[in-house]
């Protein structure tokens, strides 16, 4: 596997166009990049790489990633705000536990968010995971830049956000019946998710999709690792 320098992530970002007053979603697969040199444990390593990018985008940029919680489903919980436990990963839980850090209220797709915009963003959501003033909906009107760490950009939750703006056919609205927890106190709400019909055999062209999307030069790559 190969390594890399935090000097060389630096550049990486400041090549992509990141810059002050930025605002970020993070959507990591961070095996397929590799390790920080000199870096020994993976708090560490998290801990430097959302260091990082908070000092090129300053005190007005915002950092935002899905802190999703698939075991509310999968095992019957309830989701309660104040856990610092999700299902999207190492990052995304040491990212909760980071001070300042605010969370949207979903009980299966909630995002967190810190700096500036983080309030508005993760606060006085739809019940909606994608849908109108879902979290993902107020980082599109606030010119949010996707920094994807190794993970495929055709496959972002915002992809999902647009099949849902545009009512394609294989999605429906599914209600869950999980009860969600903030403060100690119940809030009573159905919340929903855009979810797509299992029994349709669906082939989706990610490649193509992503293939347009560097093409129109609506995407920006640069070598990092293991990765792009």
């Amino acid at each position: 596997m190969k390594n890399f320098t935090i000097k060389q992530f630096k550049i990486s970002l400041i090549k992509l166009g990141l810059k002050k007053g930025d605002n970020i979603f993070i959507f990591p697969e961070l095996f397929r990049i590799g390790k920080i040199s000199n870096i020994k444990n993976r708090n560490d390593y998290y801990n430097t790489l959302i260091k990082e990018i908070l000092k090129i985008i300053g005190r007005k940029g915002s950092i935002f990633i899905n802190t999703y919680t698939f075991d509310n489903s999968r095992k019957n919980k309830n989701f309660i705000y104040e856990s610092k436990i999700c299902t999207s990963g190492y990052l995304s839980n040491y990212f909760l536990k980071m001070k300042g850090v605010r969370r949207s209220v979903h009980p299966i797709f909630s995002v967190a968010g810190l700096g500036k915009m983080s309030s508005y963003v993760c606060s006085n959501n739809s019940v909606h995971n994608y849908g109108f003033l879902s979290p993902y909906h107020k980082m599109m009107l606030i010119n949010t830049k996707i920094l994807s760490l190794g993970a495929e950009v055709s496959r972002s939750p915002f992809l999902h956000c647009s099949e849902y703006f545009i009512g394609v056919p294989y999605y429906y609205n599914k209600i869950f019946k999980k009860k969600v927890y903030k403060n100690g106190k119940e809030i009573k709400a159905r919340f929903i998710s855009c979810v797509r019909y299992l029994n349709l055999d669906l082939k989706f062209k990610f490649v193509k999709l992503e293939a347009l999307l560097r093409k129109k030069q609506i995407v920006k790559t640069k070598k990092l690792g293991n990765g792009l």
